[in-house]
């Protein structure tokens, strides 16, 4: 496969993924605001996801200016990578289903979730979103760009993170008991306890 190809599939199934993910975003956002659900910190989570877009367009730019031809393994391993890193947050967006949202949002009561990719790692889509940058630099050889909004994206990381474990500490110590949610409504239901 010659590297123009493979680097244009990569990229359109990134930019498919992010075309989906803005769905899913779009459909779960007014239900998680219905369903009563506090958001902190949108402007720290809107720059890591902005810092994790522009590494695309931004690496692109990069492969024609440079114009360095990446080797065979370099290509494979970022496909590798790539193929990871979507597989990874594919699984962590279901294993949230409707509570997830590109956004720190939570609704009092509904318990952390601790299954799927979240057994074993407590960020598992952060992780994903870092592969994926990772092995689309190596397939277009942008070395450069994915270095530099990588280290955007930790640094907004390193703001981002504290913020949740807040949220999750201040949850744990909530004795609220989850909402009833009406399928019909897909909301909660003004069910009393």
């Amino acid at each position: 496969m010659t590297p123009w190809l493979l680097a244009s599939s990569v990229v359109s199934g990134f930019a498919l993924s992010i075309l989906a993910e803005a769905r899913l975003q779009r459909m779960n956002l007014p239900f998680l605001k219905h369903a009563g659900g506090e958001e902190l910190g949108r402007s720290l989570f809107r720059r890591f996801y902005v810092w994790h877009f522009l590494a695309v367009p931004l690496g692109i730019i990069e492969f024609f200016v440079i114009d360095r031809d990446p080797s065979q393994v370099s290509q494979l391993l970022g496909c590798l990578l790539t193929f990871m890193g979507l597989s990874l947050r594919t699984w962590s967006m279901h294993s949230l289903g409707r509570m997830w949202s590109r956004y720190c949002i939570y609704i009092y009561g509904v318990p952390k979730v601790e299954s799927g990719p979240y057994r074993f790692c407590a960020h598992p889509e952060y992780l994903s979103r870092f592969l994926e940058i990772t092995g689309i630099a190596l397939v277009l050889a942008s070395y450069y760009s994915g270095f530099m909004c990588q280290i955007m994206m930790v640094v907004s990381l390193a703001k981002m993170l504290p913020l949740e474990r807040l949220q999750i500490q201040t949850m744990a110590y909530q004795n609220l008991q989850p909402p009833h949610f009406d399928s019909a409504k897909q909301g909660p239901s003004a069910v009393a306890n």
